[in-house]
């Protein structure tokens, strides 16, 4: 799976694969609505909003997906302007 901060969006990029392990063995789906195969999810970010890549995070546990995204801090530096 990756994920790719990009100005205005977030794109999640990923390969579903079948479970092969003993559960699957015993469990029997009527249907099922997740299919398996690459996927890609492009979500919009905020436009008034600055991301800090550096800070970027994403962990995946029992089947869901974190991305935290932290604002990147406002740069507070002051400018001298000359008056003529």
């Amino acid at each position: 799976m990756s994920i790719a901060p990009d100005g205005k969006f977030l794109t999640l990029r990923g390969i579903r694969t079948e479970q092969d392990d003993d559960k699957t063995d015993r469990i029997r789906y009527y249907q099922l609505e997740v299919y398996y195969g690459p996927f890609e999810r492009i979500v919009p970010l905020p436009a008034d909003v600055s991301v800090d890549r550096d800070q970027l995070s994403a962990t995946y546990k029992d089947g869901f997906l974190k991305v935290v995204l932290p604002k990147r801090k406002p740069d507070r530096i002051s400018k001298r302007i000359e008056i003529e």
